[in-house]
């Protein structure tokens, strides 16, 4: 029997291990960075803009020390808005992600919405924070091939896989969190690129979103 469970990022207690970037899941005791204290944009009034929104949605590593290491886009327009969204993300502070206490680096989305017209500043929002924002919903589960390997092994467990979700409900980026074995880890990332989503949304917006899938087996 195989189940594609598709979670929001909490799950079991399990001993993870970082990703080839030495930057650790939200998984199983893993608390993410989490924004305290937003920056502003600095932003220049068109009136030609009035009415429009946009969000800018930016992947950011979180270091052991709070700040962040990387950022980059990850929304599918890329807009003349995103160097001012990165540079009140740098601007901005966060509280380091831990495992069991300890800070790690983590990876976590941060959206700067921007609504033109209205006069309000433009603060980034991330996690807790984000007003407004629906998790993505899986519209499918595909078959997984199960390998000869697992069906030897009668194999029983699950492995778990971090994803980014874009706006158009696809799944890319993504990285195994916790491994399987038998031969299943590659095809349970096969499915999981198979898997098309209601996209999140942030105010109505479609935006990307790191999400994890638990892939369960139990062959035999």
């Amino acid at each position: 029997m195989l189940t594609l469970a598709v979670m929001s990022a909490w799950g079991q207690k399990i001993a993870l291990q970082p990703d080839s970037e030495g930057v650790y899941q939200n998984w199983s005791g893993i608390k993410v960075a989490r924004l305290v204290k937003a920056a502003p944009v600095t932003l220049r009034e068109d009136p030609r803009l009035n009415g429009l929104k946009h969000v800018c949605s930016l992947i950011v590593v979180v270091g052991q020390d709070g700040i962040p290491k990387s950022i980059e886009v990850a929304g599918k327009t890329k807009t003349a808005l995103d160097e001012g969204a990165i540079a009140a993300v740098r601007q901005s502070q966060f509280e380091a992600g831990t495992l069991n206490g300890a800070p790690v680096a983590t990876r976590i989305l941060v959206w700067v919405p921007f609504a033109f017209g209205t006069g309000l500043p433009v603060y980034p929002e991330s996690g807790g924070s984000a007003k407004n924002f629906k998790q993505p919903v899986a519209v499918n589960a595909p078959e997984i091939e199960i390998s000869d390997e697992a069906r030897r092994a009668g194999l029983f467990g699950f492995a778990v896989i971090q994803m980014l979700v874009t706006e158009e409900g696809i799944a890319t980026h993504m990285r195994l969190a916790l491994p399987v074995g038998h031969g299943m880890d590659e095809k349970a990332m096969e499915a999981v690129g198979k898997i098309r989503f209601r996209p999140a949304t942030l105010d109505g917006v479609p935006v990307p979103a790191l999400f994890s899938v638990e892939v369960r087996f139990r062959v035999g």
